[in-house]
C-alpha cells in the first residue's frame, strides 16, 4: 500500500484563521516570556541588583517611561526617594541620586569619565556670550518690557499672563546676542513661531529618550505619526528652516562688528537657557512674599528710578537675591537632573558602586525637597542657609549661559517690582503644583495683576 508524500498536505491553509491564531498565540507568549525573564534577571541578576528602588522600577522600564511621556516624574521621583533613600534604582539601567555634594562631584566633576549621550547623535553646547554686551543689552530689553507693561494697563488690561512676557524679553535677549537681530517678541506683543517650535522640541525630546528604555513605545510613536498631516509637518520644516537661513545670512553680515559674541546657529544651544524661568516661579509664590516685604523696600529704597537699576547695582540686593536663590531651590529649571553614562570598567558613584553602561544623575527638584538635605524643604524660605542648590549643573559640564540667565532674572525681578505692585490672579494660585516636567518644566499660564507704582 503506498504512502502519500505530499507536501504540503492537501488540507494545508497556511492563511487559514485557525493558524493565523495560533501564530499570534505563540509571539505573545513568546512576547510575555521574554518580559518575565527579562524582569528576573533585572531583580536579581543585574549588576545593579543591590540598588533599591520601586519593584516595577527595577524590573522593567515601562513605568519610568510612561512617566517620563506623560510629565509626572518629578513627584514620582520625589515619593520613590523618600521611601527607598538617598540613592534609587529608577530605572533597570538607570540610577537617580539625591546625597549633595559627593553625587554632584562623582557625577559630574572634572575628574570623572562619566559622560552626556546627545538626543539625536550630534554634540551641541548652550552658549557663552561676552559680558560687557550682554549686560546692556538685557537692560535694553528688560526696560521695553516695563514699557509693554505699562501700555497695557494703560489700555484698561491690567492682568498679564507674565510667563509669556518674560519669555519675549528672553527670546528676544537670546537671540539678538545669538543671531545679531531679536525676534521682535517685545516689539510685535506677540510669540514668534520659533518660541513655541523650541517649547514643543524640548518636550519632543524628552519623549524621545523615553522611548529608548522601551522599544515598544517607538512602535507606538510610529503609528500615532500616520494620523498626523505630513504636509503640516513638511510645511513648518520648511518655515523653520528658512527662518534659520534669513538668521545665519545676517549672523555672518554682523559677526565683526559685534563685541566677538559667539555665534552658533543651533537652536538647541540657547533653547535651555530661555526656559530657566524663575521669575515666574517667584511671581507664583507672592501669597508667600507677605512675609518678605523686605524685597519690595529693599528694590525701591535703593533706586530712585529706572535708569538706576543695572545689573552691578542690582547684585547688591541681598534680600532679592535670597529670595531668586531660594526660588531656584524650590522649582529648579532642570527637575529631573543630567544623565551621564558610566565608562568602561564601572565607576564608585556617591559610595555605590555603578556598572558601565548605567545612566546616573542628580534628580534636582527631589534633592532639594528632601528632609535629607533640607529643614522644612517644601517652604520657600529665603532666610534659610542657602548653600548651593546648583540648578545650573555643575563643573565640567556647567550651564555656560547661568550668568545671562542670572542677570535677566534678577534684572527683571528688580526693574518690575520697582514699577508695579503684583497680585496672584485667582486662576494661577495652583500654578506650580500643575506643572509638568519634561526636560524642563512644562509652563503654564501666570496670571498677574499690575498695579502701577505712585510716586
Amino acid at each position: 500500500m503506498g504512502i502519500s508524500m505530499a507536501f504540503p498536505p492537501e488540507d494545508f491553509d497556511l492563511f487559514s484563521f485557525r493558524r493565523a491564531v495560533l501564530g499570534l498565540a505563540v509571539f505573545i507568549s513568546f512576547v510575555i516570556l521574554r518580559i518575565i525573564g527579562s524582569a528576573i534577571y533585572n531583580l536579581y541578576s543585574h549588576p545593579l541588583s543591590h540598588v533599591p528602588g520601586p519593584f516595577f522600577s527595577r524590573a522593567s522600564n515601562i513605568l519610568n517611561t510612561l512617566l517620563a511621556r506623560n510629565g509626572g516624574i518629578a513627584p514620582w521621583l520625589q515619593a520613590a526617594h523618600e521611601k527607598y533613600g538617598d540613592v534609587v534604582r529608577v530605572a533597570p539601567n538607570e540610577v537617580s541620586f539625591i546625597s549633595g555634594e559627593p553625587a554632584w562631584q562623582d557625577i559630574y566633576g572634572f575628574h570623572r569619565g562619566l559622560y552626556a549621550t546627545p538626543i539625536n547623535g550630534t554634540d551641541n553646547i548652550i552658549i557663552s556670550n561676552e559680558a560687557d554686551h550682554s549686560r546692556g543689552l538685557v537692560g535694553l530689553l528688560v526696560g521695553m518690557l516695563v514699557s509693554r507693561l505699562h501700555e497695557q494697563v494703560e489700555g484698561k488690561y491690567p492682568v498679564v499672563d507674565i510667563t509669556r512676557r518674560y519669555n519675549h524679553t528672553t527670546f528676544d535677549t537670546i537671540t539678538d546676542l545669538t543671531f545679531g537681530e531679536p525676534l521682535y517678541c517685545l516689539r510685535d506683543k506677540d510669540n514668534h513661531p520659533w518660541v513655541s517650535m523650541i517649547f514643543e522640541s524640548l518636550k519632543a525630546a524628552r519623549l524621545m529618550m523615553a522611548a529608548r528604555r522601551f522599544s515598544a513605545f517607538v512602535y507606538i510613536d510610529k503609528i500615532m505619526g500616520f494620523f498626523i498631516d505630513e504636509e503640516i509637518l513638511k510645511r513648518r520644516r520648511a518655515e523653520f528652516s528658512n527662518l534659520v537661513s534669513h538668521k545665519k545670512n545676517g549672523v555672518l553680515a554682523l559677526t565683526k562688528g559685534r563685541n566677538g559674541v559667539e555665534r552658533n546657529n543651533s537652536a538647541h544651544s540657547w533653547k535651555r537657557n530661555n526656559c530657566d524661568d524663575p521669575f515666574g516661579l517667584y511671581v507664583s509664590c507672592l501669597d508667600q512674599l507677605a512675609r518678605y516685604t523686605k524685597v519690595v523696600e529693599e528694590v525701591r529704597g535703593r533706586f530712585g528710578g529706572l535708569v538706576d537699576i543695572t545689573i552691578e547695582k542690582v547684585n547688591k540686593l541681598v534680600c532679592l537675591l535670597a529670595t531668586l536663590q531660594e526660588t531656584l531651590r524650590y522649582c529648579p529649571p532642570g527637575p529631573t537632573g543630567f544623565a551621564r553614562i558610566v565608562p568602561q570598567g564601572g565607576d564608585i558613584v556617591s559610595g555605590i558602586y555603578v556598572p558601565e553602561g548605567a545612566s546616573v544623575y542628580m534628580s534636582q527638584h527631589t534633592a532639594n525637597h528632601s528632609k535629607r538635605n533640607w529643614t522644612d524643604p517644601g517652604t520657600s524660605t529665603p532666610e534659610r542657609s542657602l548653600g548651593d542648590p546648583k540648578p545650573f549643573s555643575f563643573r565640567l559640564r556647567n550651564c555656560l549661559s547661568k550668568n545671562l540667565a542670572y542677570a535677566e532674572m534678577r534684572l527683571i525681578a528688580a526693574k518690575v517690582l520697582f514699577s508695579f505692585d503684583l497680585e496672584l490672579g485667582e486662576e494661577s494660585r495652583e500654578w506650580l503644583k500643575d506643572q509638568k516636567a519634561f526636560l524642563v518644566w512644562e509652563k503654564l499660564v501666570l496670571m498677574v495683576k499690575l498695579h502701577p507704582v505712585q510716586r
